[in-house]
């Protein structure tokens, strides 16, 4: 006999609260955008609310839906455009913003040797522990 379970929500022990994943390492927060739209918005996401374009080239601000405990989480990304260039995400930005805080992470996206730079593809994917 097969079981279904079938739910839309589902909450900490109060109901205010996600659930805290204990014995997997999921990812808490990933986002995949155009970085080159004057308006950043997600193509898709998780836990993500908002993001900026920090009007500098190639340099933008994803904030959380929910924050993480601390800021030692652990990011990662992808940058690329249509052909064969890619390149590559990091933080904080080349202005050396301290924006890597529990609510949002400041990302700026580089191509080899021509520093910050704009691309079609952005992916950021961030783990860690949620408050």
């Amino acid at each position: 006999m097969t079981s279904v379970l079938n739910v839309d929500t589902i909450a900490d022990k109060a109901g205010t609260g996600p659930v805290a994943l204990t014995k997997q390492h999921a990812a808490k927060v990933w986002v995949n955008f155009d970085g080159t739209q004057t308006t950043i918005t997600a193509r898709d996401s998780f836990n993500v609310s908002g993001m900026l374009d920090d009007s500098a080239i190639g340099e933008y601000q994803i904030q959380f839906t929910n924050n993480f405990s601390n800021n030692d989480y652990a990011p990662s990304g992808f940058a690329g455009s249509t052909g064969n260039s890619s390149g590559w995400v990091g933080g904080p930005n080349s202005q050396g913003d301290s924006d890597y805080g529990t609510n949002k992470l400041q990302i700026s996206t580089f191509y080899q040797n021509a520093g910050e730079t704009e691309f079609v593809y952005v992916t950021t994917t961030i783990h860690g522990d949620l408050a």
